[in-house]
């Protein structure tokens, strides 16, 4: 593997970069390009290599604007532009630009766990104990939960009530469709989420205090609707059939 990173584009913009000749190399795929001062061998990288080091170095949008670019779509493909929005929401929300976050957390394939781990204290007692024992993820080690008590937090929270009430509506979708599967498995189908690509997550691996995906949702648009005092919403959401954990609920 080459230590060299790789170079997005080459600026000859000055003038002793101008370009006094380029030709292919010997190899055939490589091209020479010569300036008055200076001499490159240029070797052409395949997209998904461009895409990640520019995830790497934080470029999110062009990484984005790059794989987009790619007409062959395939299982690779969908995956890195899933983890490049899921790895851009982590570096807005720990810039505390928490609409613009959840946005790229919503056109993640990543199922709603992930984005639940931001707000712990939502969750049911014990999914907020097993979260709280997960290793703090790396871009947002320096970054504290959002504090409902908080006025600066309170956009983290109306942010991310739209989203869980889509995420709801997506689930309660995905086991009208595959109602064989929920009564076959009634326990993998509340972890599994489809998503609009076609891509299927289930978090339950990481540990959630052996509670179901619906639950968690749905006690965590209780506690949203309570932080941002939606009272009408909260009643008619309290009138529905819900799977709010009981003793949060009380």
């Amino acid at each position: 593997e080459s230590s060299y990173a790789i170079v997005q584009s080459l600026s000859l913009k000055e003038s002793k970069k101008r370009v006094t000749f380029l030709t292919p190399s010997a190899k055939g795929n490589l091209l020479l390009l010569g300036t008055q001062s200076s001499l490159f061998l240029i070797d052409s990288v395949p997209l998904l290599d461009q895409i990640d080091q520019l995830g790497r170095n934080g470029e999110f949008e062009e990484a984005l604007r790059l794989c987009d670019s790619i007409s062959d779509e395939d299982d690779v493909w969908r995956l890195t532009k899933s983890s490049l929005h899921q790895r851009y929401g982590w570096s807005l929300f720990a810039r505390k630009i928490y609409t613009e976050a959840i946005r790229q957390f919503s056109l993640s394939s990543k199922s709603p766990r992930h984005v639940l781990r931001l707000y712990p204290g939502l969750l049911p007692e014990a999914a907020r104990a097993a979260v709280l024992s997960l290793p703090k993820l790396v871009d947002l080690k320096d970054c504290k939960d959002p504090d409902p008590d908080a006025i600066q937090d309170m956009a983290a929270f109306k942010a991310l009530l739209p989203y869980l009430q889509q995420q709801r509506k997506n689930i309660a979708d995905f086991q009208r469709e595959k109602k064989e599967l929920c009564q076959a498995n009634r326990r993998n189908s509340f972890g599994v989420l489809e998503n609009t690509d076609g891509l299927i997550e289930d978090a339950t691996e990481e540990g959630w205090g052996g509670i179901d995906l619906i639950q968690l949702v749905d006690t965590a648009i209780l506690q949203c609707l309570l932080i941002v005092e939606e009272w009408d919403t909260l009643l008619k959401f309290l009138q529905q059939k819900n799977f709010v954990d009981v003793t949060e609920a009380e």
